[in-house]
């Protein structure tokens, strides 16, 4: 990302890029407002002085690759109508090349890497640095009427050469990135308007698409294995992906999280997994077919014939695009050819998520609300999904810079004097707590705050040339809001199908986040609190915790809640089923408290639910694949018979379903699947906590576990090391005695 500030207008770069793997952000914008959370989005004025949601585009005149231009060109065009096609959207897309030649004829060329060649930019006065390319297009941007008609190009560049200078070594991992380049400043305020007005303040004028031509050149060797030299098999889905960028939105992961689980399939990724077989899988939660996987989700995932099929939108997709650009009957008045009133097809669920009590929000939880049944579609239950990250736009003040941990203790983070850190002494960039004085230079509140902060039992030390109190501060746009605020757990689920939904608080498993308001020193499936010790782990990563207070929530003040409690005595896998209806008010303060701490301590103890008492089925006394068996046998008694076995509904719905199996193979260690239910293919390790705190769990409920197959040794028992830690702990292991 980078910033300018400038007299009038202000020169963002702000990617989404499809990797092999990604970074995500759930459901939300890909640029917000850090004063009020909205999204910034393309917004301009008609002939009539209406305000319209209309964006723009061209595609460069060179190949894809081994595509020829006039193939991708069209594949490019297609994939914009697929997003202007949205019936709940008032997006109008048009294609320069139609409307408006003149403003991109110096720009129809075979675009590469020598236009983005470094200048010093002057086309918005004071020089900044900029591509070349980058400087040419603002300038024509500025040199339109009323900011009109900005060349937005979609650039394909053919041998890579591009994502080698803007990318480096992970532009070879890259199928592409897109995202907005220029944006309004909100002040000072612009020039009187003329007819028709300027864009309002934070909308967006212009975006960048790039496609990597080393997938699409006939040449495997050049592209990880993964080749598409026709254009037929995954440029639909990566265009497509990459224009969703291209009008302001994030990544998603409603329906792509739980398709990575399933065993059938395999992320794409450059240690070679890159042939998939069609999906398959015992389990509910992780069935969800390949072709339901939201558009926006960034990784790329493909058939068994390397087939995308991410190019038609999903619910989600639809519903944050429908929630930036909505369909009212003022947008048809002005022209726009949507076809149904977004918030009256639709409905919305609405809450916050705490840890444990009221007193301590959650920012950072993907909370998902997935539709039970559609009347209309049997086949799509929990395929419906739409997802939000807690705070997704919440902007906090925060304490930010760099940061160096002494890795001897001594106090001195440079023993030798020579004006460098020791090589035991790492470096940390983040976010450090709360502050409450923005400011753009050091931060003697967050200097103070910092020099007192141990990570790891070692003493933290900031460059105090780069700490700073804001949020982005870099933007510039706006100022970011102090905390505690109401904004920092909230989500807003949008654009729901009317029908009964279940809701899902879940670890955002994969990728990053939108609002970075915690330092991410842990692993990517943990969010590091502000003192940088402290961890948030949900319980049950996969199937996550779900909200299990009445149907219509847990009331303003957040503690009438009934069975939606924050300790081990809720049982997280228990939900309520939520009634959402097209055009009617919003379910809201569904609330879900965690079973769960902060404390990286207390996550060692306790994964947070009564462990022995869900997961032993059988009531043998143990924990373990034995549990598997008995609720696929349970679950073939209630099939044929109606007979429930209550031990089995582990999710106390009243019947026993693959959601039920799908819980136990979680609450078992590392499931062993095929031996319980006579399938071939494998099932991926899955847990529910750390094995040190299913231990801990264990011993306090009274029950053995079976240990992790990867420790046991070709003589059928656990490694010497994990009996003795079980020992320590006092827990009974299977084999271990």
């Amino acid at each position: 990302m980078r910033v300018k500030k400038t007299s009038l207008l202000g020169s963002v770069v702000c990617w989404g890029v499809l990797l092999l793997t990604a970074p995500v952000r759930a459901g939300g914008p890909l640029i917000f407002n850090e004063a009020d959370g909205q999204p910034v989005r393309w917004v301009a004025f008609d002939e009539q002085n209406r305000q319209i949601f209309r964006a723009v585009f061209f595609v460069e005149s060179g190949p894809l690759g081994a595509i020829p231009n006039q193939v991708a060109a069209k594949a490019a065009r297609d994939a914009f109508a697929t997003w202007s096609q949205v019936p709940t959207a008032a997006l109008r897309i048009d294609d320069l090349e139609v409307v408006a030649p003149d403003a991109i004829a110096p720009f129809k060329k075979d675009i590469s890497a020598a236009d983005f060649a470094a200048v010093q930019c002057d086309a918005l006065g004071d020089p900044f640095p900029a591509a070349n390319l980058e400087c040419e297009l603002i300038r024509a941007c500025v040199n339109q009427p009323n900011l009109k008609n900005c060349p937005s190009p979609v650039i394909f560049d053919s041998d890579g050469a591009i994502f080698d200078l803007l990318l480096g070594d992970s532009g070879r991992d890259t199928l592409g990135f897109s995202g907005p380049v220029l944006a309004l400043r909100p002040d000072p305020p612009p020039p009187p308007l003329s007819s028709p007005p300027l864009p309002p303040p934070l909308s967006i004028l212009q975006s960048f698409a790039f496609l990597n031509g080393r997938f699409f050149d006939n040449d495997p060797n050049n592209s990880s294995g993964l080749d598409d030299p026709t254009g037929d098999r995954f440029l639909p889905g990566t265009l497509t992906h990459e224009f969703g960028h291209f009008l302001g939105l994030a990544h998603s992961v409603a329906n792509g999280n739980v398709v990575a689980f399933n065993p059938a399939l395999t992320r794409v990724n450059t240690a070679g997994g890159r042939t998939l077989d069609a999906p398959r899988s015992v389990d509910a939660l992780v069935s969800v077919p390949l072709e339901r996987v939201e558009t926006m989700f960034p990784s790329a995932l493909l058939d068994e014939n390397q087939r995308s099929f991410t190019n038609s939108l999903e619910v989600d997709d639809r519903a944050t695009l429908s929630s930036f650009y909505p369909c009212t009957a003022q947008a048809r008045a002005a022209g726009s050819p949507c076809t149904q009133d977004f918030s009256a097809s639709t409905g919305t669920i609405g809450g916050r998520v705490f840890i444990q009590n009221a007193a301590r929000p959650a920012q950072g939880v993907v909370v998902v609300a997935r539709r039970v049944n559609d009347p209309n579609n049997p086949d799509s239950a929990l395929t419906d999904a739409v997802s939000q990250l807690t705070g997704n736009t919440f902007a906090p003040l925060r304490c930010f810079g760099i940061v160096a941990f002494d890795g001897d203790g001594d106090g001195n983070p440079d023993n030798n004097g020579d004006g460098s850190l020791d090589p035991n002494n790492p470096t940390r960039f983040g976010l450090f707590g709360a502050c409450s004085t923005p400011t753009r230079g050091i931060s003697a509140e967050c200097l103070g705050q910092i020099r007192n902060l141990t990570f790891l039992d070692r003493k933290a030390f900031a460059d105090i040339s780069l700490l700073s109190c804001g949020f982005t501060l870099g933007f510039g746009f706006t100022t970011p809001r102090p905390i505690p605020s109401a904004a920092e757990n909230v989500y807003q689920l949008t654009g729901l199908p009317p029908g009964e939904y279940i809701v899902q608080a879940l670890q955002p498993i994969i990728g990053a986040f939108s609002s970075p308001v915690r330092s991410r020193f842990g692993p990517s499936t943990q969010i590091v609190s502000d003192d940088n010790v402290s961890t948030v782990f949900f319980p049950n990563p996969q199937t996550g915790e779900f909200y299990n207070g009445p149907p219509t929530g847990c009331g303003a003040s957040g503690t009438a809640c009934g069975n939606e409690t924050g300790d081990r005595k809720d049982n997280p896998f228990a939900f309520t089923p939520i009634k959402v209806t097209g055009g009617g008010p919003a379910v809201e303060n569904i609330d879900i408290f965690l079973n769960t701490s902060d404390s990286l301590e207390a996550l060692l103890s306790d994964p947070g639910l009564d462990y022995c008492g869900l997961g032993d089925v059988d009531a043998d006394g143990t924990v373990s694949e034995n549990d598997i068996r008995a609720v696929a046998v349970a679950k073939a008694a209630f099939d044929k018979k109606g007979t429930l076995n209550k031990r089995a509904d582990i999710n106390a719905d009243g019947q026993i379903t693959f959601l039920d199996v799908d819980i136990v193979t979680d609450l078992v260690s590392i499931p062993q699947a095929p031996i319980a239910l006579g399938q071939n293919e494998g099932e991926i390790p899955r847990e529910i906590a750390p094995f040190d705190a299913i231990c801990a769990a264990a011993k306090q409920g009274g029950c053995r576990i079976q240990a992790p197959q990867r420790t046991i040794g070709a003589d059928g028992k656990p490694s010497a090391n994990l009996c003795n830690f079980a020992a320590s702990v006092g827990c009974q292991v299977v084999g271990c005695q």
